[in-house]
């Protein structure tokens, strides 16, 4: 066997044979049956061509006399034509379009008239039957008053349309109209009459088709009976008999040959008594590392991957007993020495008299390890749900609850079962249900959208109300999901803090704004002023418009440098100065002594210094005195 044919030596002298024997009776009757086909093919072939040529004549004649049908339509266009024409010119007060008009109801009176005459007068090379002729020349006849009253009114509407008034051509558009009536009706009866003619020829030309294609068949027939002996037909009938049974087979194994081979899953054939491995293809070398050669005829497939005898026993007793075995998971051992998890199919088939067994093998330790790490994975994930503080609530697109996290009974105290099915809107204050719901309805007509972080206040299972911040997500369309999704979380606390912070700033303000010591706020690395109390502006002499956003160098208020440097130097290294004595010059340029306490402060992000400053020049006045 080879890798690209896995055919028996049997089957190969079985093919020849059967070979030799068909081309042994074919060849005494090859020439008399030859002689004999080609007779009467010859003979049916002439009666096709002659069958076929009478035919081509009759078609042809019968295509050119649709002429008629398409000089009829014309002419019945071109009646209507010149009545529209008339309305028109009738009602027209445009000096251009009156002039296209007129061109265009002279080019349909000629028109008409061209038509009419071809249509009576015919031509030879056209092909119309003299029967056909007649007739319509007949149908003609009974409406020639009426053609002829059309044209000569639209004659006068054509000669007179550029002198007379619109209304003065009302009874010659009126006389056009109901000529044009009775025209139109006989024209209709011409073309009814063309068509039904020609389907009548055509109908007659399928007949005539029809009874050919019978005498073929009868002559066919007589041949295949008279000429042909029935021995002859057996005789062929055998070596064609065998011939495709020949071809079926080596199809059928061409096929099962590169199915084995090019197939994706390991593939392997075994004897069912010891397990002696016989064909492997390409997959399977792949998987375990062998070649064709180290293993076929050589190697059993217990021993060749290391299984465990008692467990492949068992693997052929169910076998044996099934008929058939799918997807039976052993630990296979590649060449190298790695485990292999794999899922096992067998069934078992004749080869060269022998019972063999055909397995079919797929590698899923990829498979196995991908599954244990996402079982992993949402077991983390469900763990960091389940545990988080926040509330995460899965709704039905309706609005009720269909999952509710763990986080539910520590924050609110309700049992997630016991919410399942329930409208999530219960759980809100009433204040914000109705807000609530239109961005929930909002949210759900838009796919993959969310909405921002809004703020609500749900029920305890006490009554007890609470603060939550919620970010709602439509996922909806999300197979995983399939739900609208919101994420809640406790802001009680934060609510408490952020109000004593309020509390607290509103009583900073207060005690700041009403002190008695002069209190600024200054920036750390620039000194510039960003607020002050009133004290301050007293000791200072300045508005507050005056030293907001301007430094201390700039205004000129602690003039002396040695002093600066100092204040600095003691604030950068303690962070923090008390009763610091130094000198300033208010805006009038008087000089005060001040003890003065320095501190840091972080607002809105920035490094300040928070100064407090007592005027003490009285008693330094004194002192001195």
């Amino acid at each position: 066997r080879s890798k690209s044919n896995v055919c028996t030596p049997s089957f190969i002298v079985a093919c020849a044979a059967m070979k030799s024997r068909a081309f042994t009776l074919a060849h005494a009757t090859t020439s008399e049956l030859t002689r004999r086909y080609i007779i009467a093919r010859v003979a049916v072939c002439l009666l096709l061509v002659t069958g076929q040529i009478l035919l081509e004549f009759e078609f042809h004649k019968e295509i050119e006399s649709t002429y008629d049908l398409f000089d009829a339509g014309r002419a019945q266009t071109l009646g209507q034509t010149l009545t529209k024409t008339s309305l028109q010119l009738q009602h027209t007060t445009s000096a251009e379009e009156r002039q296209r008009l007129t061109e265009e109801l002279r080019s349909g009176i000629q028109k008409l008239e061209a038509r009419i005459n071809l249509l009576r007068n015919g031509s030879e090379k056209m092909g119309r039957r003299p029967e056909s002729r007649e007739k319509i020349i007949a149908l003609l006849n009974d409406i020639e008053p009426s053609r002829q009253t059309l044209l000569r009114h639209a004659q006068i509407i054509l000669d007179s349309a550029a002198t007379r008034t619109p209304g003065a051509l009302s009874l010659h558009v009126q006389a056009v109209l109901q000529s044009e009536h009775v025209f139109t009706e006989g024209m209709m009866q011409v073309l009814h009459y063309v068509i039904e003619n020609n389907r009548q020829q055509m109908q007659w030309l399928r007949y005539t088709q029809l009874s050919l294609f019978g005498v073929v068949i009868v002559i066919m027939l007589l041949s295949s009976l008279y000429i042909f002996r029935p021995a002859v037909w057996k005789v062929r009938n055998t070596i064609q008999n065998l011939l495709e049974t020949q071809e079926i087979l080596r199809q059928s194994e061409e096929r099962f040959s590169k199915i084995f081979h090019s197939a994706p899953l390991a593939i392997c054939i075994t004897t069912f008594s010891d397990g002696k491995i016989l064909v492997v293809n390409e997959s399977f070398e792949e998987l375990t590392g062998y070649t064709s050669t180290d293993l076929t005829g050589n190697m059993s497939f217990d021993a060749a991957f290391g299984l465990d005898k008692e467990v492949f026993g068992d693997f052929k007793r169910q076998l044996s007993a099934r008929g058939v075995l799918y997807n039976a998971e052993l630990l296979l051992r590649t060449r190298t020495g790695d485990a292999r998890h794999v899922l096992v199919s067998a069934d078992s088939i004749m080869l060269d008299n022998r019972a063999c067994l055909i397995l079919t093998i797929k590698d899923v330790t990829e498979l196995m390890a991908s599954s244990r790490q996402i079982e992993t994975q949402e077991v983390y994930y469900r763990s960091l749900i389940e545990n988080s503080t926040d509330i995460i609530t899965v709704l039905h697109a309706n609005g009720t609850i269909r999952y509710s996290s763990m986080s539910m009974t520590r924050t609110l105290g309700y049992k997630p079962e016991a919410l399942v099915g329930r409208n999530f809107l219960d759980l809100v204050d009433q204040e914000a249900r109705d807000q609530l719901a239109a961005l929930i309805a909002n949210v759900r007509t838009t796919p993959g959208s969310v909405m921002p972080a809004k703020n609500f206040r749900m029920l305890r299972n006490n009554g007890a109300l609470l603060d939550f911040e919620a970010v709602i997500s439509n996922l909806l369309d999300n197979p995983a999901v399939e739900g609208i999704v919101i994420n809640s979380r406790d802001i009680s606390d934060q609510r408490k803090a952020e109000s004593e912070l309020r509390l607290s700033e509103e009583k900073f303000a207060t005690i700041f704004q009403i002190a008695p010591v002069a209190i600024a706020i200054t920036s750390f690395l620039e000194d510039i002023f960003i607020d002050v109390n009133e004290a301050y502006l007293e000791l200072t002499g300045y508005t507050r418009e005056e030293l907001m956003g301007k430094s201390l160098d700039e205004l000129g208020i602690q003039p002396v440098e040695e002093q600066r440097r100092s204040m600095r130097k003691a604030i950068t290294e303690f962070r923090r100065v008390i009763n610091f004595e130094t000198e300033i010059v208010t805006k009038s340029g008087v000089k005060k002594h001040i003890l003065t306490s320095l501190d840091h402060i972080e607002i809105d992000g920035r490094m300040c210094i928070l100064s407090l400053a007592s005027d003490i020049s009285i008693r330094k006045y004194m002192e001195e005195e």
